[in-house]
């Protein structure tokens, strides 16, 4: 099954160094038997761009936990790893799209890596500081009456991704 693994940079660092990779709590995501009933309409490609967004969301949520004085350096960016894996149970009692993997992943899995670049950087902060428990703090102070409709403008993209 194709599974959507919500990480961080340093979990895609520990995945080069080791090989492989065990998500926090075996958590993923799919395209399951529950999310094809909850979308009237949708192919395959369609609904694994939910699944995508729901790893992305939960990838936020990774990065939340993360402490400022975690050491690193790395900037905060979602990632999400697409891997083709075997031992998957279906966990409809948590959502439609969360599955749970019994076992690592190993790099020959994985067959995707979505990881924000530069420019999400400044949207990515302001969602960590909307994240019910995070140590991020970020706030965007409006300069011109222009740059308060671009950061409203911003806010309004990020509410949508949910």
């Amino acid at each position: 099954m194709q599974v959507y693994i919500p990480a961080t940079v340093p979990m895609l660092q520990r995945l080069v160094a080791d090989g492989s990779l065990r998500p926090v709590s075996g958590t993923a995501f799919a395209v399951t038997p529950k999310l094809r009933e909850a979308y009237a309409e949708g192919d395959d490609d369609e609904l694994g761009e939910v699944a995508l967004r729901e790893a992305a969301l939960a990838s936020l949520r990774l990065l939340a936990g993360v402490a400022e004085d975690s050491g690193d350096d790395l900037p905060p960016r979602r990632a999400v790893l697409v891997a083709d894996v075997g031992n998957v149970t279906l966990r409809p009692d948590l959502d439609d799209a969360v599955v749970r993997i019994g076992a690592p992943v190993t790099s020959d899995d994985v067959v995707a890596a979505f990881v924000d670049n530069a420019a999400a950087e400044a949207q990515v902060k302001a969602a960590l500081g909307a994240v019910p428990g995070s140590s991020f703090h970020y706030y965007e102070l409006p300069r011109t009456p222009k740059s308060a409709s671009r950061v409203q403008s911003q806010t309004l993209t990020l509410r949508s991704m949910r």
